[in-house]
């Protein structure tokens, strides 16, 4: 993810991380994509077997996110991130971000 401008969630205590985001600055839009099951930094994509199990589209500017903010829960409304619909995504920002999704996934076993 890091190679296509995705930058890596805040870590946790014993060297995990849970999320990639990318903020789109024309759109004022953050996406964020994860989820992950704690992924150990030396040893991400070591076999292979990382998962992105959500994408989410929040309006403003997300700086490192350490979790991902499902709708309601006390880590969103900590972020105050303003949940986006899909048909509330302009279609520049979901095409690249559709584009970087594919990009990792084929790569994948």
């Amino acid at each position: 993810m890091e190679k296509l401008g995705w930058l890596r969630g805040s870590l946790h205590d014993n060297g995990d991380y849970r999320v990639h985001y990318k903020y789109f600055a024309k759109a004022n839009i953050t996406t964020i994509v994860g989820e992950y099951e704690s992924v150990v930094v030396n040893e991400s994509s070591t076999y292979g077997d990382d998962a992105i199990n959500g994408c989410l589209f929040v309006l403003g500017e997300c700086r490192t996110p350490g979790e991902y903010p499902t709708p309601g829960s006390s880590y969103s409304k900590y972020l105050k991130a303003k949940h986006l619909l899909l048909a509330e995504v302009e279609p520049l920002v979901m095409s690249e971000v559709l584009r970087d999704l594919y990009i990792v996934t084929s790569k994948a076993k």
